[in-house]
């Protein structure tokens, strides 16, 4: 491609057999371990074959002839669990030579190992970009020195490819920031990414990586997206940005069937390059309302909390009229589900600015919060953080049930309100 991307399917197959790193992956077998480097030559450059345990061939040998597998490095997830975690990949197209990270994401089997990454909610220092997210920087600290050791061809590369998904979609953000602020062109594609900066930290990425150098593909439903809530920021965030590549997700519920690569791989199916992507994420269905009803359903819910769902729905949707029309620019900062969570944490006051309506529907939100409000005059700045940092922390449910029901070997752990706002007061 003109601009040394890697299309679509190419980013996708990459994206899908980075796992080949992780020992067993190919017979859905997962361990904490490391593939033998044959078997991953084979299934990323080679015959692909994974004896009929997946359905999608992801060997990238057509696409990259002469390709030469590189590091087959380990990652740290989790309490300081190795496993094989992706591979780097050296080819030449167009005159350049072009280097491949490919990073593996989240695999629940293997339990909280590499959960444990995901939901470390505080955050470190991370160079000159700012704050990150820990269990990211952990993981990323862990694969750095053995990218150094074959610094030499990768810095030589005159294209740097960071490619993962889900957790690798986080790491791969940091070494696309990391060979960025060492001056190298740099290319990031990032599948099902949970937030990765801390405040301003995506607007540092942005900067040192390129907006237009960046590929962010999601699924609006895609739960493991929705971590870690604001203050946490997506790059590309406004799915207004042109590779920001949001896409209706193949399921209506918020599912970890919608964070699947395989799932990510369908809906990209037939997509020959990014303009094609482009027109897919167009369709896209971006309403708050939509995605507040997908998030607050819940069988279990009693007939009151049923009835007041569609309340919730209209009061996000009041929210995000008010921001666009109030806080504009503060809005554009933001996407989604992420409006209640800026709300909690950097507390916008919208009492007075739309009246009675949003009164009588905070009442209706306290109710369903079982937050007790006596009237108008109890509605202070203290209840309405209750109130949506009530409703913020049911999307840190949704993500962590979701992972847990994803994982065989893990029993289910009961979540409440109350442990959703501890885990959501931690990024804060």
């Amino acid at each position: 491609m003109a601009d040394f991307a890697l299309a679509p399917g190419e980013a996708t197959n990459i994206a899908l057999n980075a796992y080949f790193a992780l020992k067993d992956w190919a017979l859905k077998e997962p361990t904490a371990g490391v593939e033998s480097r044959g078997r991953v030559q084979d299934l990323v450059l080679g015959s692909g074959n994974t004896n009929g345990a997946f359905p999608t061939n992801s060997s990238v040998g057509r696409n990259f002839p002469g390709a030469q597998l590189g590091r087959i490095f380990t990652g740290s997830t989790g309490w300081n669990t190795v496993s094989g975690f992706g591979y780097v990949l050296h080819f030449e197209r167009g005159g350049q030579h072009h280097a491949i990270i490919a990073m593996r994401g989240t695999r629940p089997e293997l339990g909280w190992y590499d959960l444990g990454t995901d939901f470390r909610f505080a955050h470190t220092g991370f160079g000159n970009f700012g704050r990150i997210h820990k269990g990211f920087a952990n993981t990323f600290g862990s694969i750095l020195p053995q990218l150094q050791r074959e610094q030499g061809a990768i810095l030589a590369a005159d294209v740097i490819h960071c490619v993962g998904h889900s957790l690798g979609g986080a790491i791969a953000t940091l070494a696309a920031a990391h060979y960025a602020a060492l001056n190298r062109n740099v290319r990031l594609h990032a599948f099902g990414s949970p937030r990765v900066g801390y405040r301003n930290a995506h607007q540092a990425f942005e900067r040192r990586i390129g907006m237009g150098n960046i590929y962010r593909v999601a699924h609006n439903r895609d739960p493991i997206t929705m971590v870690a809530t604001y203050p946490y920021k997506h790059v590309l965030a406004p799915y207004t940005e042109p590779n920001n590549f949001t896409l209706d997700s193949p399921f209506s519920s918020i599912t970890m069937d919608n964070h699947d690569m395989q799932a990510y791989a369908g809906t990209l199916r037939g997509a020959n390059e990014w303009s094609a992507v482009r027109g897919i994420a167009a369709a896209c269905d971006h309403s708050n309302s939509k995605l507040a009803q997908a998030l607050m359903a819940d069988t279990s819910m009693s007939w009151f909390r049923k009835l007041t769902l569609n309340t919730l729905a209209a009061l996000l949707t009041l929210f995000e009229q008010v921001l666009r029309g109030a806080a504009r620019l503060f809005y554009e900062a933001v996407t989604g589900i992420d409006v209640l969570a800026a709300l909690v944490c950097d507390g916008i006051k919208l009492l007075g600015e739309v009246g009675e309506h949003l009164k009588y529907l905070l009442r209706m939100a306290a109710r369903w919060a079982d937050i007790h409000v006596a009237n108008d005059a109890s509605l202070t700045n203290t209840v309405i953080r209750a109130i949506l940092q009530a409703m913020t922390s049911r999307i840190n449910q949704v993500g962590i049930a979701a992972l847990q029901r994803a994982a065989s070997r893990i029993r289910p752990v009961p979540l409440l309100i109350a442990g959703g706002m501890l885990i959501s007061a931690s990024a804060l």
